[in-house]
């Protein structure tokens, strides 16, 4: 038996022992005498597909430049073989740590190089949002919100707010304002009659990414500085209107393959991509999903599993500009005085400018300037990442005006990360500093202010924040106030919510405690109950018990009853109802003795496709779905149900964000047969404060199924081809049966016969009797011509 399975072995001994001398053979035959070959080039255990002409002569392996440029391989490491051309042979082995190794089996020429001298390869892994060009429309809405009040002891008053929004594709021209009656004689008749806010026109261009304002605005410009409402003109950099774009450094990790690898990426331990490596050193570029500090591991692992592991730390901050980005804003004008009190209160000339440059991935620089008549204020700022330990920023401007000059000085501090957060911000300003907010204002209500905040999450135990908060006033006293808050999550039980408050005005402490549990279906129901403490030691407790509306549509409510150890008990209670076309709102509030009664009602009216919808308010952009006319058509908007098509075909989308890219559809599985909807999905982004109709064209049709025979009654044979006088065309199959799925009432109907012999007939279709459904008509004669 034994010597049996020796000799069943002894074949695959030969057999592979036969291989080891062939190649032994063939590699001792090419050592000893010059050969051309074509063999594929290998770099780096990287098989490149380029099959290049290798030259063996003098113990050396040959090949041309061309050849291993194609191949990937950089000719630096043969420099001193390179001629001025650069177009030659080199000697592959002779040069400092190349190996070469001549596989006669896999007909390859394999070429290790030092990884250092391979292409850098970059990664970019970036999220990738495609960019929808903003679509507009033309048409005009009003906004609208009527308030009603009755008071037990001041009367009643009403307020109707209103917006008159008139958009094209030229921009959008606005107006708000709002309209005030008093019916007691307790008040003023100034505190009646209608006050404008403002009338404003703005257009973007989202190619140039610039936004252009005329009328009333408020002017932009960097975190310190105090942005004032003119009448004027500004012409802005707005990368709102591109969300494709990232504005702030990404982090930036590199390594080397000595081999092709497999790279994963990880970011805070979760992982975040996986891609393949070539080869020689990389650098990956990606979008983290955190802000501040946080972790990267890049592991590369080879095809024999070996893995290499680097721990890498970033920052991230919305607070930089890319290296080589500019953000600016200049705007002039004239300040805009009492606002909300009178409509056309102007006063002096106004300019402002500010500007912002990438300098570095870690360091933005900032400019602002400012002022008008009698008045000129410029500053200079920086933010800048240090490390991996924050961001720190700084200001410094001068003002001067009316023979007074002065300054303010700002600096702040920011860190975060997943266990940690805090910052930071100081702001000082001279006894005689100006700015455009204070015109008219003899000087600022304080001198200094400093913000000291930070935060903690404390795992099963909820979360811990606090702050610090000084304000010195202009007689020098300081004001400070303290506050530390914790919060808990416990499982289905709500939050509870601990928070103390104390300030230097008052050695005493105050502060609440408040549990919120939210229950019943889609948790719209919430309880919540609430005990405070004033700085004088009374205490009040305050129950409430809501429901919010339901996003289709419904009613909703909030009761709420606090008992006060100080004061007369409160009490609210209001109900709102809402559908598609409005949202309206009653309710009462006060105290025992001094109850108030009010009711609301708001929406918008939109003027669009010659025709009039009520809908609920506009806050930005909306789209109004268009089916042509089609009825009872459900359509979605981010894959949620909105509502059906009403008996004219529309259906309105009020709140749409705009600039944002959403995905709208319609389901056309209850349609009639003889509906065709050529595009039932579309992905839309709307310029913002305006309007777009989109359509979904539906077409009503005249499904057919004809049965054609001969002069014998015979079905025509298969094969055979059927051509209405419109131009569809239909193959004859079985038993003489041809398919159209869109006739006319009167039809022609040419067919071309299998031995190449035409015949036609004629046949008609009444609609009101098809009915949506599919007719069949036949049989039909066709008569050879």
């Amino acid at each position: 038996m034994i010597s049996h399975l020796l000799l069943m072995g002894l074949p695959a001994a030969l057999t592979s022992n036969a291989h080891a001398e062939n190649r032994a053979a063939l590699s001792a035959t090419t050592k000893e005498r010059d050969m051309n070959l074509y063999r594929e080039l290998v770099a780096n255990e990287r098989p490149t597909g380029h099959v290049a002409p290798v030259h063996y002569r003098n113990r050396q392996y040959w090949v041309n430049t061309r050849d291993l440029a194609a191949a990937g391989i950089p000719s630096s490491p043969w420099q001193h073989q390179l001629t001025a051309s650069g177009d030659t042979d080199i000697a592959l082995d002779d040069a400092k740590g190349i190996k070469v190794h001549y596989d006669s089996p896999a007909q390859q020429l394999r070429i290790n190089v030092p990884v250092n001298s391979l292409p850098e390869q970059t990664l970019d892994l970036r999220e990738k949002r495609p960019f929808y060009p903003p679509q507009s429309g033309l048409g005009m809405l009003v906004n609208y919100d009527i308030y009603v009040q009755k008071n037990q002891q001041t009367g009643s008053n009403t307020n109707a707010w209103s917006e008159l929004r008139l958009f094209s594709p030229y921009g959008t021209l606005a107006n708000t304002g709002i309209y005030r009656h008093n019916f007691s004689d307790n008040l003023s008749e100034s505190q009646s009659g209608y006050i404008r806010y403002d009338t404003r026109w703005h257009y973007s261009d989202e190619v140039r990414i610039l936004t252009y304002e005329a009328g009333d605005l408020v002017t932009r410009g960097l975190s310190w500085n105090n942005p004032v409402r003119i009448g004027g003109f500004q012409i802005s950099k707005n990368f709102s209107v591109r969300p494709d774009i990232i504005t702030y450094p990404l982090p930036q990790f590199s390594g080397s393959a000595a081999v092709p690898s497999t790279l994963d990426l990880y970011l805070d331990g979760n992982r975040a991509q996986s891609n393949q490596l070539n080869p020689g050193p990389f650098s990956v570029t990606t979008t983290p999903f955190v802000n501040g500090a946080g972790e990267a591991v890049v592991v590369t692992t080879d095809a024999l599993g070996r893995q290499v592991s680097t721990t890498l730390p970033f920052y991230v901050t919305g607070e930089l500009l890319k290296k080589g980005l500019t953000d600016y804003a200049a705007s002039f004008g004239v300040l805009r005085q009492r606002y909300g009190i009178a409509s056309f209160d102007y006063g002096k000339l106004a300019y402002s400018g500010s500007l912002r440059y990438g300098l570095t991935d870690a360091l933005t620089v900032g400019s602002h300037v400012e002022g008008g008549k009698s008045l000129t204020v410029g500053g200079l700022g920086a933010t800048v990442r240090l490390g991996m330990f924050g961001v720190a920023n700084a200001s410094y401007s001068a003002s001067s005006g009316n023979r007074m000059s002065g300054r303010q000085m700002t600096g702040g501090y920011q860190y975060t990360n997943r266990h940690f957060n805090a910052a930071a911000q100081w702001v000082r300003y001279s006894p005689n500093w100006r700015d455009l907010s204070t015109i008219g204002i003899w000087q600022r209500p304080y001198q200094q202010s400093v913000q000291i905040t930070a935060g903690i999450p404390i795992g099963h135990f909820g979360s811990l924040s606090g702050g610090i908060f000084s304000i010195k006033n202009n007689d020098g006293n300081t004001t400070r106030l303290t506050n530390l808050t914790w919060s808990i999550t416990p499982g289905n039980f709500g939050t509870f919510y601990l928070s103390a408050n104390k300030s230097s005005n008052d050695g005493d402490w105050s502060g609440f405690i408040q549990w919120i549990l939210p229950f019943g279906k889609q948790n719209r129901d919430t309880i919540s109950t609430t005990t405070t403490r004033n700085q004088q030691g009374d205490y009040s407790q305050r129950f409430d018990y809501s429901r919010t509306v339901p996003t289709d549509g419904g009613l909703g409510w909030n009761l709420g009853y606090s008992f006060d150890s100080s004061g007369p008990n409160y009490r609210q209670a209001d109900l709102t109802w809402r559908n598609d076309r409005m949202q309206m709102r009653d309710g009462f509030y006060g105290p025992d003795n001094n109850n108030t009664t009010w009711g609301e009602m708001s929406g918008a009216l939109v003027m669009m496709d010659k025709s009039v919808f009520a809908t609920n308010m506009v806050q930005d952009s909306f789209v109004l779905v268009s089916t042509d006319g089609v009825p009872a058509i459900p359509v979605r908007y981010e894959n949620n149900l909105i509502g059906t098509t009403d008996p004219d075909g529309h259906l309105m989308v009020p709140s749409v964000p705009g600039y944002y890219a959403a995905k709208y559809e319609i389901d056309p599985l209850n349609l009639p047969l003889d509906m065709q909807v050529p595009e039932v999905e579309k992905r839309v982004a709307v310029k913002s404060g305006n309007g777009y109709l989109m359509r979904f064209p539906v077409k009503q049709t005249l499904p057919v199924g004809i049965r054609l025979v001969d002069s014998q009654n015979k079905p025509l044979p298969a094969g055979s081809v059927a051509r209405l006088a419109s131009g569809k065309i239909s193959p004859v199959g079985l038993d003489g049966f041809a398919w159209f799925d869109d006739a006319d009432p009167e039809n022609r109907v040419s067919v071309s016969l299998p031995d190449g012999k035409p015949c036609h007939t004629t046949f008609s279709v009444d609609r009101k009797k098809a009915n949506g459904t599919i007719s069949t008509v036949g049989p039909l004669e066709c008569i050879k011509e």
